[in-house]
């Protein structure tokens, strides 16, 4: 599974052809989840999700808080939190974003967040983080994520009571101890541009807990930390993308086949098994409802407007009502899938 986070910059610079340079680094890095802070404009929210091949999106109250989820895992449940933080600086809320989400048997909690951005600011943050805490403590499951941009480096008190106090790690740091991992930079000709002027430094993150997730952190690195050929850089943020080597993506995972059902049929859809012989293609098919698809065991592949999907194995998949889609089984076994039609 890989975790993307990044702030957008909202519509400012030459705000289209910085997310052509976006939508073209999305497809390079294939995350499965994004954590998109200053999204605010919600028709092209929308856009973007279709743009970049994501059919589950979390911005539950769409307002001001620019905060957005995209998945191509299925989103369970969402939720947006107004912090009662807020600073004396700033004439708007800061808000706490959470979905629930389902990686094969095992569910994720995601928290995307957007602190105070003021240098002086370091007591309201201080305070947002403490809030934030609190709010991802009532969650009982186990693997959690926060992401996003904390206006805040590694050695601030701010991100010391995340990593100290609150027990998250610093994925970032963990797999790269002796990389500063600039995600604010002065070379990036957008940012250089901005008043008051800062330092250079590490202010976006990806942190983790829960033990099973922690084990299975993989890497993460700075990404779109370089301009296009005409020299456009993606935002004034760089991002950080993390992967994590979940038992579920390498098919060692023994599937409840009736609990799967279950939950699908509690989201309005029905549930059945399909087994493909290898090489078997299933071409153009057009359904009038939404349908979810699920690979158990082999290799298929799915192909929706073009654009090709290898699901691992637990991965959900949802094929949009009216899209022309494909299945093929591209392995050298049987594969065995589920499928269901929204009802």
């Amino acid at each position: 599974m890989k975790v993307l986070t990044l702030n957008t910059w909202q519509k400012c610079g030459p705000w289209l052809k910085r997310w052509e340079v976006l939508f073209r680094g999305i497809a390079q890095y294939q995350p499965d989840v994004i954590a998109f802070q200053e999204l605010f404009d919600i028709a092209w929210r929308k856009t973007v999700a279709e743009r970049a091949g994501y059919p589950y999106q979390a911005d539950p109250a769409p307002t001001s808080s620019g905060l957005v989820l995209l998945s191509r895992l299925p989103i369970l449940a969402s939720d947006l939190h107004t912090l009662s933080t807020r600073s004396p600086l700033e004439d708007y809320h800061r808000y706490l974003l959470w979905a629930e989400i389902a990686l094969g048997e095992r569910t994720i909690h995601f928290f995307n967040a957007h602190l105070s951005w003021h240098p002086q600011d370091q007591a309201t943050r201080k305070a947002q983080v403490r809030e934030l805490w609190q709010r991802m403590s009532e969650k009982t499951a186990a693997d959690k994520l926060l992401m996003g941009d904390m206006n805040a480096t590694p050695d601030s008190n701010e991100i010391r009571l995340l990593v100290t106090e609150s027990n998250l790690l610093d994925t970032f740091a963990a797999k790269n101890p002796a990389d500063s991992g600039i995600t604010w930079d002065t070379e990036n000709r957008f940012t250089s541009q901005q008043k008051p002027h800062t330092l250079d430094r590490r202010i976006d993150y990806i942190f983790a807990s829960g033990e099973d997730l922690i084990k299975s952190l993989s890497s993460c690195r700075v990404v779109f930390d370089r301009p296009d050929t005409h020299g456009v850089f993606p935002s004034d943020h760089y991002g950080v993308l993390a992967e994590f080597l979940l038992a579920t993506r390498n098919g060692r995972k023994t599937f409840d086949q009736k609990k799967i059902c279950q939950q699908w049929a509690a989201r309005g859809f029905s549930c059945g098994t399909w087994v493909d012989p290898p090489g078997r293609e299933w071409a153009d098919f057009i359904h009038d409802t939404d349908e979810l698809v699920m690979v158990v065991e082999g290799e298929q592949e799915f192909e929706m407007s073009g654009r090709r999907y290898c699901p691992p194995i637990g991965e959900e998949l949802l094929i949009p009502a009216g899209t022309r889609h494909t299945a093929r089984n591209v392995g050298r076994t049987p594969s065995r899938w589920l499928y269901g039609y929204k009802r």
